[in-house]
């Protein structure tokens, strides 16, 4: 009678152990990555003392930025990735191809 008792009360603590993290699979949960997104939009409203229309015109071309610049990373990183290959294939370092992608 023990052994189920202790069973019941050992259940009940660890099932509230798993509804610890609640709401990270909410829809309208953000993530830490959003928070500090609108974080950052705020302080910088704050900082430069935009009005509305100037804010809107602001963050529609820095996220056409950040847009642009996430591309090119992109890019970068597949270039980067070829170059690694075609160092790993070739046994001559003196590869014109190679010299060319560098």
């Amino acid at each position: 009678m023990n052994k189920i008792f202790l069973f019941l009360i050992v259940l009940a603590f660890s099932s509230g152990l798993l509804n610890a993290q609640e709401g990270m699979g909410r829809p309208d949960h953000k993530g830490p990555g959003e928070k500090m997104k609108d974080l950052e939009k705020a302080k910088l409203i704050e900082a430069l003392n935009m009005d509305e229309e100037t804010t809107l015109k602001f963050f529609a071309r820095r996220n056409a930025h950040m847009e642009q610049m996430e591309g090119l990373r992109k890019k970068e990183d597949e270039q980067l990735d070829k170059i690694d290959e075609l160092i790993k294939n070739s046994s001559d370092q003196n590869d014109p191809q190679l010299k060319k992608m560098i």
